[in-house]
């Protein structure tokens, strides 16, 4: 697994692993796991991690929302968490005060 993804085996020998990710990685600092039938791997502490980022590429509506609230907002964008991973999304906009926008649905386009 990396970043929460699956990673089908593609080869394997005695002392190398090459696999592929079902799709992109979440967003996050991250670094490989190897979970056996046995459990959990221990990785070296010399093991690099990988940064990958999150993009927002849009968001819609732009304008016109309410001052009850109650609108429904699409962020688009690039390696958000998907499914079960929405308690690791947080949504602020910039302004004084705080706003809470709850996630609803995650998912890839």
């Amino acid at each position: 697994m990396f970043g929460g993804v699956a990673c089908n085996l593609l080869d394997l020998t005695d002392d190398m692993l090459e696999c592929e990710l079902e799709r992109p990685p979440v967003c996050g600092e991250l670094k490989p796991e190897l979970i056996t039938k046995l459990g959990a791997v221990p990785m070296n502490s010399d093991v690099v991690g990988q940064r990958v980022e999150c993009a927002v590429t849009d968001a819609s509506p732009r304008k016109q929302l309410s001052l009850q609230g109650g609108d429904t907002i699409t962020i688009k964008g690039t390696n958000f968490p998907e499914g079960n991973d929405l308690g690791k999304i947080e949504v602020t906009f910039k302004n004084d005060k705080v706003t809470k926008c709850v996630p609803k649905t995650s998912r890839e386009n």
